[in-house]
């Protein structure tokens, strides 16, 4: 069974940066690092269904894309109706491969997108359109747009 393994000893600043964009909001966060904790995919699984997240926001650089996209096929397995975004660099890099690749990514985000994920957030959670919000890509009908 595959396991994540800690790779890095340091709290990512990029997670607490965007969960301090949405916390004004009265948005419940929480942070799991799986970069820090060593979990495989039935502990994530279980800790999913424990939580029960309305959204799970996933970060990927290039050189750990495959657990970024392994995590969200278990996140959507667990919980069919959570909206799963994908971003860091490799989103930015490749946004549209990753789309393509795999459907459990319902959004990725591009760039700086302390702020844009602040909208999607709150657009997801309060049944808003994102079609306005630079910065997002999503998939309609086979089709991949973005927000801008």
């Amino acid at each position: 069974m595959p396991s994540y393994y800690k790779t890095s000893s340091q709290f990512s600043l990029g997670l607490g940066y965007l969960a301090a964009m949405i916390m004004p909001d009265d948005i419940s966060v929480e942070i799991m690092d799986l970069n820090m904790e060593t979990m495989n995919d039935e502990d994530l699984s279980r800790y999913l269904r424990k939580r029960s997240p309305k959204i799970v926001g996933i970060s990927s650089m290039s050189g750990n894309y495959s657990n970024a996209r392994r995590t969200a096929i278990i996140a959507k397995q667990t919980l069919k109706n959570t909206k799963i975004i994908c971003g860091g660099i490799h989103a930015s890099l490749v946004h549209r491969r990753i789309l393509e690749d795999c459907e459990a990514f319902d959004y990725v985000l591009v760039g700086e997108a302390e702020h844009s994920f602040r909208q999607l957030v709150n657009a997801l959670l309060h049944n808003r359109k994102i079609d306005h919000t630079p910065g997002i890509y999503y998939r309609h009908n086979s089709n991949i747009l973005t927000g801008a």
